[in-house]
């Protein structure tokens, strides 16, 4: 009874695998990570059909989804490795293990899954945007930053409030929002004149980049990702392109 109790819980069964011993990134970590985040996608009112206007936008966030997801189960791995022995370097016991191991596996995968899900669905929302404010830049040529401009604005994100610069201005490489967790700032399309540039602080970590040019859902300077020797990083990518087109067959 208590084994199938065991495989009845994802986490429990991933931290079953890694404790064994595994070969690069879980495809079943994967797999929960990457669908939540094409669900997110297709929240943000994205398709994957065939006719939609947008297709390609949205098979390039999928893709991003992929290598985003491979990256996390790897960053994950390399704290639970540190798990796996006591201070004096002896291997611990799968009880103890697991006991140690818990409270990061659901942080990855329950806490920081929701977070990073939320936070996928405003950047597709904004690069479907994006999409939209380049059709119709012949009307409307400049982009205008707009703060919400409360009290849980970032005073960082103020001082952006009122921009008003070409589309073709680099300032929207890194500075169209969403420019942080949980950011609520938004862009709209405008033909007022252009402002000065503000003196912006710089982006935050894996926040400069804009969803709608690089379509990506997540910057590759994001936390999972950034301190990746190039090699691993290959091989990572490698993995997680396979682990898509596995799950575009079985789809």
């Amino acid at each position: 009874m208590a084994n199938v109790k065991a495989e009845s819980n994802p986490l429990e069964s991933w931290l079953k695998r890694f404790f064994k011993g595994i070969a690069g990134v879980d495809y079943e970590m994967w797999l929960l990570n990457f669908e939540s985040l094409v669900k997110s996608i297709e929240e943000a009112g994205l398709e994957f059909t065939t006719d939609y206007q947008y297709v390609q936008l949205a098979e390039e966030l999928r893709a991003n989804a992929a290598s985003f997801a491979a990256f996390k189960n790897h960053n994950e791995q390399a704290a639970l490795r540190d798990l796996l022995t006591d201070k004096d370097g002896k291997p611990v016991s799968w009880n103890e293990f697991k006991k140690a191991a818990q409270p990061i596996t659901e942080q990855y995968n329950k806490r920081w899954l929701k977070t990073e899900y939320d936070q996928a669905v405003a950047n597709a929302q904004m690069a479907v945007k994006w999409e939209g404010f380049a059709e119709n830049a012949d009307l409307y040529p400049n982009l205008e930053y707009r703060a919400v401009g409360d009290s849980k604005t970032r005073p960082e994100h103020a001082k952006l409030d009122g921009t008003v610069l070409p589309i073709t201005d680099k300032f929207w490489n890194k500075y169209y929002p969403p420019n942080g967790w949980g950011c609520r700032c938004s862009v709209t399309q405008t033909d007022k004149e252009p402002t000065k540039e503000p003196e912006a602080d710089k982006p935050d970590k894996g926040f400069d980049f804009n969803p709608g040019i690089d379509k990506k859902l997540f910057a590759d300077s994001n936390g999972y990702q950034a301190d990746v020797d190039k090699k691993e990083s290959k091989q990572i990518t490698d993995q997680a392109n396979k682990f898509l087109t596995q799950y575009l067959k079985e789809d």
